[in-house]
């Protein structure tokens, strides 16, 4: 923006709230009610009017929040290719999110057992999601001049888990209003007044829930008197032993409470992380609002799985060594193909030799101190949505 040139970036990570640019901006948070998810503002209606296009466009993207904004993201650049902007970020996340959750049935080989239906379901899910990729970039080329450059890279690769890693949030609060155990205000808070139990200081994604009485002379207004305690319980006990997998087995094991593991409830009710799956049951009955979701992680990455860069445009010298090709080199990498000077306190270099002969006898390479220091003193913005985005991240294994 500082050098004229138009720029968009579309999905990027972390992009929200929308900084001005000279261009466009359509934050990963684009599809939330939130402000500033476009910039400028009055690109909203035209960026809505897009989702709606690409709604009813799906292509081979599934109906997820994660696969849909990656649909809008590659509509919206394969449409502003058209239009003359210099540079096109655009961001697709939906092969992390496949490949952390799907992995196990695209090498079933690296996991102890898998069950042979869910793999005749599933085992196609990765190859899809890479083809709907794939196909999306061959529409954002085909609107682009025939001169743009491209590069495609990920920052790493995947590979089999060692074991698989099971992330379900439980709402146990919604399982003991279901249960007759609890009662909710109209605010949706616990009406200790009218509960008997109540889970107590355990997030959905926590494995053991605390549970405590809603006691007479302790909790405001509770109904429950000491003497009650061991028979409330055991009712208790019988009633979770009927929230149930699909195939009718038990995902709660109910205990007492160890206070030097900071288990402050009055006993515990810890779920059984390996039967629990998407359907859970009450009694026989399917009951939806116990799971929020439900991630089987067996995909995984670290230091040994390289990502990948492919280049290729009019500029780009096909035989080209990249070899140590760095994370860091793509920036400095970037500026020089835009014909821009290159920051000498980067961390990376440009990679001229990506670029043909041509291009570097007519582009020699230009330098400047820096383009500037980060600002001190910011601080991140909080929004209606960081729960929910925290706990897929939780439920991703990026955050504990």
């Amino acid at each position: 923006s500082r050098t004229g040139r138009r720029v968009a970036v579309l999905g990027w990570w972390g992009s929200w709230p929308a900084e001005t640019v000279n261009g466009v901006v359509v934050t990963d948070r684009a599809l939330l009610d939130l402000e500033a998810r476009v910039s400028p503002p009055s690109y909203l209606p035209r960026f809505l009017s897009d989702l709606r296009a690409s709604d009813a466009d799906p292509g081979l993207f599934g109906s997820d929040d994660t696969q849909r904004q990656d649909r809008i993201m590659a509509r919206t650049a394969a449409r502003l290719a058209q239009e003359g902007y210099d540079l096109i970020l655009v961001y697709f996340r939906s092969p992390d999110i496949v490949s952390h959750n799907e992995w196990k049935y695209f090498e079933p080989g690296g996991f102890a057992s898998v069950d042979p239906w869910e793999l005749a379901q599933r085992r196609d899910r990765i190859p899809r999601i890479y083809e709907a990729v794939d196909r999306e970039l061959g529409r954002i080329l085909a609107a682009a001049p025939t001169e743009t450059n491209v590069l495609v890279l990920s920052d790493h690769g995947f590979h089999a888990a060692p074991q698989e890693d099971i992330k379900a949030l439980i709402d146990m609060d919604a399982v003991l209003e279901r249960l007759g155990y609890l009662t909710r205000r109209r605010d949706g808070t616990v009406d200790l007044s009218r509960s008997r139990v109540y889970t107590y200081d355990t997030p959905d994604f926590q494995r053991v829930k605390m549970l405590r009485f809603a006691l007479a002379g302790r909790e405001p207004g509770g109904p429950v008197r000491p003497g009650e305690r061991a028979s409330l319980r055991r009712r208790l006990e019988a009633d979770l032993a009927a929230v149930t997998t699909h195939r009718g087995e038990p995902i709660f094991v109910v205990r007492d409470a160890r206070p030097r593991r900071g288990e402050n409830g009055d006993f515990v009710a810890a779920v059984r992380l390996p039967r629990v799956t998407l359907i859970l049951r009450v009694k026989g009955q399917p009951f939806p609002q116990a799971l929020r979701s439900l991630g089987r992680i067996s995909g995984t990455h670290g230091p040994s799985a390289h990502g990948i860069f492919l280049a290729a445009g009019s500029d780009i010298h096909t035989a080209a060594d990249l070899t140590g090709f760095h994370i860091h080199d793509i920036a400095p990498t970037l500026l020089y193909g835009l014909g821009l000077p290159v920051a000498e306190d980067f961390v990376g270099r440009p990679r001229q030799e990506l670029f043909d002969a041509e291009f570097r006898r007519k582009h020699s390479l230009r330098t400047l101190q820096s383009w500037g220091k980060r600002k001190e003193g910011g601080a991140a913005r909080p929004s209606k949505a960081d729960a929910e985005l925290l706990d897929e991240l939780r439920a991703l294994g990026y955050i504990r």
